[in-house]
């Protein structure tokens, strides 16, 4: 049974740079994990990352998750 199968999210394992420089919401996550790894803040990386992954699961640019 796959996570989304179980309620959880869809593994993501990358995004396309073409797609995620479409979506808003993808833009900012990336330059949020940009800075807060340049800053030092691994743990504040590390959120960035789950949340793009969360999001990615729904994203419909990425044409991930929910359907148009």
């Amino acid at each position: 049974m796959s996570a989304a199968e179980r309620g959880g999210y869809a593994r993501v394992t990358s995004l396309a740079s073409d797609v995620t420089a479409r979506c808003e919401t993808c833009v900012k996550l990336r330059a949020a994990e940009r800075d807060k790894e340049e800053a030092g803040d691994l743990s504040a990386a590390t959120d960035c990352r789950v949340l793009l992954r969360r999001h990615a699961a729904e994203c419909r640019v990425a044409g991930e998750g929910a359907a148009s």
